[in-house]
Formats: C-alpha cells, sequence, structure tokens
C-alpha cells in the first residue's frame, strides 16, 4: 500500500510501514528524502490519501 500528500504544489507518494513508535493519527516522514522538506516536521497533512495504483 502506498499513500500520497501534496506540498508545495507537488504530490509526493511513499510506501506504507506500521511503526508502533507512533500514536494513532500520527504519520512519520522520511526527512531528508528527496521531495521531503524538512519544514514538513510537525506539520499538518490535510490531504493524506491511498495512493491509486
Amino acid at each position: 500500500t502506498r499513500v500520497s500528500f501534496s506540498y508545495d504544489g507537488n504530490t509526493v507518494t511513499l510506501p506504507v510501514e506500521i511503526s508502533e513508535g507512533l500514536a494513532a493519527g500520527q504519520v512519520g516522514l522520511p526527512m531528508g528524502m528527496p521531495g521531503i522538506a524538512p519544514v514538513l516536521a510537525g506539520a499538518r497533512l490535510e490531504d493524506l490519501r491511498e495512493a491509486q495504483q
């Protein structure tokens, strides 16, 4: 399963990995990965959705 969201006019699509270290409703993003801006740390994602296959 993959999820996607938009940031600064770009759509980011990532694979889903389940982590017990996150609370329900939290999303962990790979900071430093191309397309993942450090300013997203602590940001609220409004359009997180399952990516089209």
